[in-house]
C-alpha cells in the first residue's frame, strides 16, 4: 500500500527519490496526516530529518499513523534507506542569516554532496550553516 501511494520510496538513485510536493502529498493522503501527527513524528525522527523535505515528513506520518510502522522499525529503514529522505532546497532562516544564500538551492549540487560524500540531508543542512558558498 505504501508503494503505491509512493513509489519514490523504492529510488535507487538520489535524482529518483524525489517525493511529490506538499499540496500533491495532502490530496493523496485526503488529510489523513493531522499537524499533532507531523509535530510526533518530528519529535521522534528529528536526527533523521533535520534538513529535509517537509514530505518526508508527511510520508513517515503517513507509514506511522495509517500502516502502523513502528517508531522502531521507521528507525531502522531510515538508517538502512539513506534516499527515504531528500533534501529541503528552501534555506531556513538558520543559514540565511549566515551569509550569501541563493533564495532556492540546487537539488542537483546537493545531491551530488549526498552521492560523493555519503552523508544524510542533515549533514548537509549543517555544512550549508557552517559553509553559505555551498548554495
Amino acid at each position: 500500500k505504501a508503494m503505491r501511494l509512493m513509489p519514490e520510496l523504492m529510488a535507487l538513485y538520489y535524482e529518483d527519490s524525489r517525493k511529490p510536493s506538499v499540496g500533491y502529498m495532502y490530496t493523496q493522503l485526503q488529510q489523513q496526516i493531522l499537524p499533532e501527527l507531523c509535530e510526533e513524528v518530528k519529535m521522534q525522527l528529528g536526527q533523521f530529518l533535520e534538513g529535509a523535505d517537509f514530505s518526508d515528513t508527511l510520508t513517515l506520518g503517513y507509514l506511522y499513523g495509517n500502516l502502523g510502522i513502528s517508531w522502531k522499525k521507521l528507525r531502522l529503514l531510515l538508517s538502512a534507506f539513506p534516499l527515504w529522505t531528500t533534501n529541503n532546497l528552501d534555506p531556513g532562516w538558520e543559514i540565511l542569516q549566515r551569509g550569501p544564500v541563493r533564495s532556492s538551492l540546487k537539488r542537483h549540487s546537493l545531491d551530488y554532496l549526498r552521492q560523493r560524500l555519503q552523508i544524510r540531508p542533515s549533514d548537509v543542512y549543517k555544512m550549508m550553516k557552517t559553509h553559505t558558498r555551498l548554495s
